[in-house]
């Protein structure tokens, strides 16, 4: 409403100058010429108008940045809020474009640099947990009522620093993505994936630029504590199948980030309880993002672990009453019993080379019944026999051989994977200033 009144207000004001100024000028038959003073005043109008908007809106920017913490003037991407925004956006287009760019071509194995990085994360967050302890929550911090200390002691001028790291590791943590689509993994480049990595860098600006340090920084302690957790298990599962027997876990780390969300919510509602010297609105900001996560990581439990496991058992019993009643028949002995042992094995996914060729041509007409016109561009057949690659290594079992076939086929990128990360990019642009 602001912006709108200055327009107007300065729409009127260009209009009347314009008007005063407006002296019909007469032509050649003797006739003023009207319409196109009125034509010049519409351009000064429009001028005007947005000449206006920009300054209100700078005028907006320079109030709000100078409201912000000066210890923080000159460090690198806190003088303003766009370039934050910016590289989230970069971020998308670049895995919109990479994932283009790896659509027909073979994926790129990495894993020696993904185990070098994901374990040098686990160091890196162990000390930002170790920072924000020392700076904070171990050395005077109380989980009720913390005000920011806006001072230039070494420990306030520490906990900047901390949360400084904090919002700038998370883009370093664009580089799963990356990782992601050089491998070929686009079912793992899902909406939850992509809104987490654009919109949570330019949300953590708004904290960090204006209370570094205080109540909130129990959110990214706990943040930085689980991000420990999940890049030891990213690292341990980037050394391949010898490892994999050792992480059955994987479901319990989805269940301590949604604990971790609770928590958040949790602890930020005390501020509606009691009084403190802390604003609200950042705490509502932190606890609105920790309630769209959890709801985002519900939904991904819920498919991935609860409605895969009820549909497995379903698919068992009724491979153990296809079987029952075969060998009721007589047919489990001789050619007929070979072959039906066969198919159970085949059906329980104890693939050979051979089955694991055969599925990869199967997801390749897959692909090109999908797309006809980019048939050309596919991945050959072929590939899915040369040795088991690494897109269809990671769907191996450790000890067994055993091969998910409906995991494999999952490889194609989803048609709705280009219009959620289009979402993203709008969430991106958001930046939450109107909770701000």
């Amino acid at each position: 409403s602001y912006l709108k009144r200055s327009g107007r207000r300065g729409a009127k004001t260009q209009e009347a100058n314009g008007h005063k100024s407006a002296v019909p000028v007469a032509n050649g038959n003797g006739k003023s010429n009207g319409l196109a003073s009125h034509h010049e005043n519409g351009n000064s109008s429009s001028n005007g108008y947005h000449g206006s908007m920009y300054r209100s809106l700078k005028d907006w920017h320079d109030q709000a940045m100078s409201l912000g913490d000066p210890r923080l003037d000159g460090w690198l991407l806190m003088d303003s809020p766009v370039p934050p925004a910016l590289l989230s956006i970069l971020y998308v287009v670049l895995v919109l474009a990479g994932m283009r760019w790896m659509k027909g071509r073979n994926p790129f194995d990495i894993r020696p640099l993904m185990v070098v990085y994901n374990l040098s994360m686990v160091v890196f967050s162990a000390w930002l947990v170790y920072e924000f302890c020392v700076s904070g929550w171990l050395t005077g911090y109380s989980l009720g009522c913390q005000p920011v200390d806006f001072s230039r002691s070494p420990k306030a001028i520490r906990m900047a620093k901390a949360c400084w790291w904090f919002f700038f590791s998370k883009y370093i943590e664009m580089l799963d993505t990356f990782f992601f689509v050089l491998r070929g993994r686009f079912e793992l480049v899902t909406f939850l994936h992509v809104f987490h990595h654009a919109v949570v860098p330019p949300s953590a600006w708004w904290g960090v630029k204006f209370v570094p340090g205080g109540f909130s920084t129990f959110a990214t302690m706990l943040n930085s504590v689980v991000h420990v957790v999940m890049y030891l298990y990213y690292g341990l599962a980037a050394m391949g199948p010898s490892v994999q027997p050792y992480l059955w876990w994987k479901r319990y780390l989805t269940k301590f980030q949604m604990v971790q969300f609770v928590t958040i919510v949790i602890h930020g509602m005390q501020l509606y309880f009691i009084e403190c010297d802390y604003p609200k609105a950042f705490a509502n900001a932190i606890m609105t993002l920790a309630c769209i996560f959890f709801v985002l990581f519900a939904n991904f439990y819920i498919q991935a672990y609860l409605k895969r496991s009820g549909g497995r058992r379903s698919v068992q019993k009724k491979q153990s009453a296809h079987q029952t009643v075969l060998v009721a028949n007589g047919h489990s002995n001789g050619r007929n019993g070979a072959a039906h042992n066969g198919h159970h094995e085949a059906a329980h996914g104890v693939s050979t080379r051979s089955q694991v060729s055969a599925l990869g041509l199967r997801c390749q007409q897959r692909k090109q019944r999908r797309s006809p016109e980019a048939a050309s561009r596919k991945r050959p057949a072929a590939a899915a026999a040369s040795d088991a690659p690494d897109w269809q290594r990671s769907e191996w079992g450790a000890n067994s051989g055993r091969f998910d076939a409906t995991t494999a086929c999952r490889r194609l990128p989803a048609p709705d994977t280009a219009k959620w990360i289009l979402l993203a990019l709008l969430l991106a642009t958001l930046d939450l200033p109107s909770l701000w």
